[in-house]
This record gives C-alpha cells, sequence and structure tokens, in this order.
C-alpha cells in the first residue's frame, strides 16, 4: 500500500515539472485592416491629420485616397494664405483637384466644399466623378460654390440628403439636379437666387420628408413637386416689391400636398403703407397640415393674404 502511494505522488511531481503549452492569440496589427476598412477608420479624422498617416508607413500612402467622405475647407486647407487673394483661390482650387484626380474609392459617401463669398466661385467639378461615384453618393453639401451640369449628367439616383447654401446654379441645371434624385429624403436650398426664374421638378420627389427653402426668390405659380415631404421650413426675406406677392407661396403648399408641420419665417426689410382688398386664390384642401408657425408677420397685405389662404383650407390645423 505504502510503496503504491510513493509510486502515486512521483507521477504526480513528475507531472507538476512538465512544461504547460498555452496557445497564444495571433496579434492583428492597424495595418492588416482591409484597405476600405482603413479608408473610413480614416475618414473620420480632419483632413490634414488624414494626409498625415501617409508617413507613417508606405503601405498607408494612398489610403486617402478611397476614404469615403470628402470635406474640403478653404481656411484648413490654404493655411497661412490671405483669404480673398489670388493665390489663396489658386492654392484651393489646386489642392481641390488634386485630390480629386488622385482619388480612387468605389463609393464616396459624403462630399462637402466650404469656401468664402467671392465673385469667382469655386466651380464644381463634376466631370471628374465616375459614374459609378455619382450612383453612390448619398449626401452632398455644397456651399459659395458655382454647380454647372453637362448634357452628359444624369443626376444623384442614390442621393438622400442635398443641403445647398448660396451656391450659383442656372434653373436648368438645378431643375437636372432635384429631377434626377427620386431617393432624396433632406434637401435645404438656402439663398440659391435663380434671377427671379421659375423652379420645376420635372418629377416628384416621392421620399422627400424634409424640405428647407430660405431667401428663395420667389416667382408666380411656382410648379415645383415635393409630393411626400411632411415638414415644409420656408424663409424669406421680403422686399417692396414681393410685399403684394406673397400669396404666391401658397404654390409650395400645392407641391406638398402632405406635409403636416410648416413654418414661414419672414423678414421684411420695410413695412407697407395703405389698404388694399384681399385677394383670394381657389381653394386646394391641406388635409394633413396640423401645425403652422409664422415669425415675422407684420400685417401686411400678402401676409394677410396668406395666412387667410391656409386657415381657410387646412380643416386640421
Amino acid at each position: 500500500m505504502e510503496d503504491h502511494l510513493m509510486c502515486r505522488r512521483k507521477r504526480l511531481k513528475r507531472c507538476h515539472k512538465k512544461p504547460v503549452f498555452r496557445q497564444r492569440s495571433a496579434q492583428i496589427q492597424f495595418s492588416d485592416l482591409p484597405v476600405d476598412v482603413l479608408g473610413t477608420i480614416l475618414s473620420k479624422l480632419p483632413p490634414k491629420e488624414m494626409v498625415r498617416t501617409s508617413v507613417l508607413s508606405n503601405e498607408w500612402k494612398h489610403i486617402w485616397t478611397v476614404c469615403p467622405k470628402l470635406r474640403f475647407d478653404g481656411a484648413a486647407m490654404c493655411g497661412q494664405d490671405v483669404p480673398g487673394t489670388q493665390h489663396y483661390t489658386r492654392k484651393f482650387i489646386d489642392n481641390v483637384n488634386g485630390v480629386l484626380k488622385q482619388y480612387h474609392g468605389k463609393v464616396v459617401e459624403e462630399f462637402g466644399v466650404k469656401w468664402g463669398l467671392r465673385p469667382d466661385r469655386y466651380r464644381f467639378p463634376i466631370e471628374l466623378f465616375e459614374d459609378e461615384s455619382i450612383s453612390r453618393l448619398q449626401h452632398l453639401q455644397l456651399s459659395f460654390v458655382s454647380f454647372e451640369s453637362s448634357s452628359q449628367f444624369c443626376g444623384f439616383p442614390n442621393l438622400k440628403k442635398l443641403d445647398l447654401h448660396v451656391v450659383s446654379v442656372t434653373r436648368k441645371g438645378l431643375e437636372d439636379m432635384l429631377s434626377n434624385c427620386s431617393n432624396l429624403e433632406w434637401l435645404s436650398i438656402v439663398r440659391c437666387h435663380l434671377d427671379n426664374d421659375e423652379l420645376r421638378v420635372h418629377r416628384p420627389l416621392p421620399r422627400l420628408l424634409y424640405l428647407h427653402v430660405a431667401y428663395y426668390a420667389m416667382a408666380q405659380g411656382n410648379g415645383s413637386k415635393f409630393s411626400l415631404s411632411k415638414y415644409l421650413q420656408l424663409k424669406f426675406l421680403v422686399s417692396v416689391e414681393d410685399l403684394t406677392n406673397l400669396v404666391s407661396l401658397a404654390s409650395f403648399l400645392s407641391a406638398a400636398p402632405f406635409v403636416e408641420n410648416l413654418e414661414i419665417h419672414f423678414a421684411i426689410c420695410t413695412l407697407p403703407h395703405g389698404s388694399e382688398l384681399i385677394r383670394r386664390l381657389p381653394g386646394s384642401t391641406h388635409s394633413y397640415l396640423k401645425n403652422l408657425s409664422i415669425t415675422g408677420f407684420a400685417g401686411c397685405i400678402g401676409q394677410v393674404e396668406l395666412l387667410l389662404h391656409i386657415v381657410e383650407n387646412a380643416p386640421n390645423l
């Protein structure tokens, strides 16, 4: 019995002396990630920091060329150069064009250009985008730039959000853009004057949920169609000539028959004098309109006509 216990102790002792092998988990380096994943991560960085990562590794030298988000800021890209000078403008244009020419990504999710207000605005280089990139673009923000569409331009078929702020564009250019954005859900047009010309969207925007129009030159009988928009926000800087034409804004309601929330913000540069007879437009029921907010109401004849038309034709208000 004692011999058996001694043998067992020796076997246990020898077992404790055997080395124990542990399976070590493989160490994954940041550089081992797929290029498209790296591009997505780097797109979260500011443009300068994103480009600086190219010096960390030869393999990363061209990673920035596939990032899905492109944002160009004149102040950030031109550094200490004096804004407004010819050198400042040329440097910004060369930098933007240089990036676009080197871009090799298959998907551009967001594209933004931020540039100070100047008569010689930067022209958006739509011709540098391939058809595949244009078809996958989902968000587009343009400010203080010029947009000119060519005869081959077919719009942005998968664009969901479009933000235009002080963009120099012709009526035809804007119509071509909007008429070919069938998946648009969010649209903002601010200070995009069309020389008092009328904007017509030849095809409905069936998925539009938000529409923001600010300081838009009014035209009698505007024929835009924003069929399923549920939120409509309008901002107008009203001149003396427009005071008697405010009732034409009702055309925006006709263009968005399913709107539920309507905001109208007026900034009237002068108060009207005298009195006129109130005009009435043909009845057009807005059954879905539930909430109405108006600011800057000064009691001019045009505002009274517009308010009367809305109240009389919105039974659920």
